[in-house]
């Protein structure tokens, strides 16, 4: 079965783009020792979360784009499955980093002032919930909401939520580009029904822990606030924000001549997909917003 792809036709990624990627790198390291040298742990971690976070639900949405595609059976993305597959593959980087993050900063302790206004040894990153002793009765850290809700956070099952998700998140992202490689390379329905299998089990799986996902590294930051919504609130933004990337892409692609089988019919329809999620990402927006007012 031919395709358009080919693989003699690959991005260099030379010139100036690697240059001021380097460069781009070089201060962001910079900026990084400089937060923590100046005394602002706390914020350069909180940053580094966020910028941790965005990057990995960009590569995320590459596995999701295309578990979605297979399950569809759609035909008009089959030309740009590339750009997506090149996200997945960024994935155990992206992953790596922010289970890096998360844990450096939850590990990392330092005297601060709680909500309560005593002086507490806690960590720069989810300290209402990892600070030691909050959930146990005596200790001067004693918290009765964060008590309440230690059977789920907690550090041990903290770490294996994490790691877990991402790892399987990641297994599926690289099984995706193995079978697509493979399809391409012995034609035939065999692997791409593989595909769709994994697709299947991917999206189940995917569901039901997405809104887990950003409870666990979003929402507990502030622990004594919760919202069922801030799940999906966070998968919309997730989608969107990947769906853009990828459009940015495959335009950054096709001016510099690749791509060449991409028209103007395939960007219009990954404008249409970003329009309609912005109005549900929109939409549940203005629903937290009212969750925030009752």
């Amino acid at each position: 079965m031919k395709t358009h792809n080919s693989f003699d036709e690959q991005f260099e990624f030379t010139g100036q783009v690697k240059t001021w990627s380097l460069i781009a790198i070089v201060i962001g390291v910079v900026a990084i020792a400089f937060g923590i040298l100046t005394g602002n742990v706390e914020r350069t971690f909180a940053n580094l979360l966020l910028m941790g976070y965005y990057i990995t639900c960009v590569c995320l949405c590459g596995v999701f784009f295309c578990a979605v595609q297979y399950v569809a059976q759609a035909g008009w993305s089959a030309s740009i499955l590339r750009v997506p597959q090149a996200f997945i593959k960024a994935l155990p980087i992206a992953a790596t980093s922010l289970v890096v993050i998360a844990l450096v900063g939850l590990f990392w302790t330092h005297h601060g002032v709680n909500e309560e206004g005593k002086d507490v040894v806690m960590p720069y990153l989810y300290k209402i919930w990892g600070a030691k002793g909050v959930s146990t009765p005596g200790s001067e850290n004693y918290d009765a909401i964060i008590a309440g809700k230690s059977s789920f956070l907690n550090i041990p099952f903290f770490v294996i939520r994490l790691v877990g998700f991402l790892a399987c998140y990641t297994i599926f992202g690289l099984l995706f580009v193995k079978y697509s490689i493979n399809e391409d390379e012995l034609g035939g329905m065999f692997n791409y029904n593989k595909s769709f299998k994994m697709a299947c089990i991917f999206l189940v799986i995917f569901g039901f822990t997405t809104p887990i996902f950003a409870f666990d590294v979003i929402m507990s930051l502030e622990a004594h606030w919760f919202s069922t919504l801030f799940g999906w609130y966070n998968f919309a933004a997730m989608w969107v924000s990947g769906l853009a990337v990828i459009t940015l892409v495959i335009v950054y692609l096709r001016n510099k001549g690749y791509l060449p089988w991409v028209t103007i019919n395939h960007l219009h329809s990954l404008g249409q997909l970003i329009f309609g999620f912005s109005v549900f990402w929109t939409y549940l927006w203005f629903a937290q917003f009212f969750n925030l007012l009752c």
